[in-house]
């Protein structure tokens, strides 16, 4: 489930995406569901979860995983989506946004190095990633030491 705040707007859209498998490695199927909605409480994001599940016919005693983003409103402890499922899913998982956790850690921990590392590490990848001759001058030099090909990543918002 996420949610997603337009700007200058009060509206709100939540998505549902589920997967299912069965004991043979070929059985598996998708599902996805786009709501708009005015309310972005706990409340308002189960009722509308609860919603959708009853529009694609599908039981709620089937959720037996939860993974969204990590605010307070999602898995918080007392008020949050989570919440409110584990309140009818007792043996329900949750599994944070591993990415979001990463992103947060990360951050964090650059806020330890001087800002001018960060610049410079920024300032390599876009002098690379700016120029498809220099991605291939980056892809021979690798191949050159025989080391495994690796693009530079750049960093981006969560």
């Amino acid at each position: 489930l996420e949610r997603k705040r337009k700007p200058g707007e009060e509206i709100l859209e939540a998505s549902i995406s589920s997967a299912r498998a069965d004991a043979a490695p070929s059985s598996s199927s998708a599902s996805v569901s786009l709501a708009t909605m005015s309310s972005g409480t706990a409340t308002g994001l189960y009722d509308c979860l609860n919603q959708m599940l009853q529009n694609k016919n599908m039981p709620i005693e089937n959720i037996v995983g939860f993974s969204s983003y990590t605010t307070n409103v999602m898995v918080g402890k007392h008020c949050s989506v989570f919440a409110l499922l584990k309140k009818d899913l007792p043996h329900i998982a949750l599994v944070k946004c591993s990415c979001h956790m990463i992103h947060l850690s990360s951050s964090k921990a650059c806020l330890k190095l001087p800002r001018n590392v960060e610049d410079f590490l920024r300032s390599v990848g876009a002098h690379v990633n700016r120029s498809s001759h220099r991605q291939l001058r980056f892809k021979e030099f690798q191949e050159f030491f025989q080391v495994e090909i690796h693009k530079i990543l750049a960093p981006t918002q969560t």
